[in-house]
């Protein structure tokens, strides 16, 4: 998190094996109520929780495939961020966002639909792909895509 309550890489761990670059993204997301976040992204998008936090405060994790997603209350400003504080974003005025890259765009819309995802609209072809907007419980805004032929710059 960079403290404005935007989506941001944490921590990126790569390793190599067999050839192949595995990488483990961390994102951050700043959310009033854990439990009800960590299910709907176990619910959504298969996520697996790892930890559920508590109520002392601390983040809970669910690994959704090579990424996982912290999942905290946010709070007031600490001795390594004294003039920061972290709460949950405005979801009218959204300045970043986790974006998920997919090969079938419209199996994933109809599926994560059907698993209870509230898409702002339908996936619209746009810039050399086709995307759609999904909002999560506080307000979150989860862009899906899924590239197309047509490629730009």
């Amino acid at each position: 998190m960079d403290g404005s309550g935007t989506w941001d890489t944490v921590f990126v761990m790569s390793t190599v094996s067999k050839g192949a670059i595995n990488e483990r993204r961390t994102k951050g997301a700043i959310n009033e109520r854990i439990d009800r976040s960590a299910r709907f992204y176990e619910k959504v998008f298969g996520g697996r929780i790892l930890s559920r936090g508590d109520s002392e405060g601390a983040p809970a994790y669910i690994q959704i495939a090579n990424t996982w997603l912290l999942v905290n209350v946010g709070g007031g400003s600490t001795p390594d961020k004294p003039s920061v504080t972290l709460s949950v974003p405005d979801p009218d005025k959204i300045n970043g966002f986790m974006n998920i890259r997919v090969a079938d765009i419209q199996a994933c819309y109809e599926l994560w639909k059907s698993r209870g995802a509230e898409f702002i609209t339908e996936p619209i072809p746009k810039y050399g792909e086709i995307r759609g907007y999904i909002r999560d419980p506080d307000g979150y805004i989860i862009e899906v895509g899924q590239s197309t032929e047509l490629k730009y710059g």
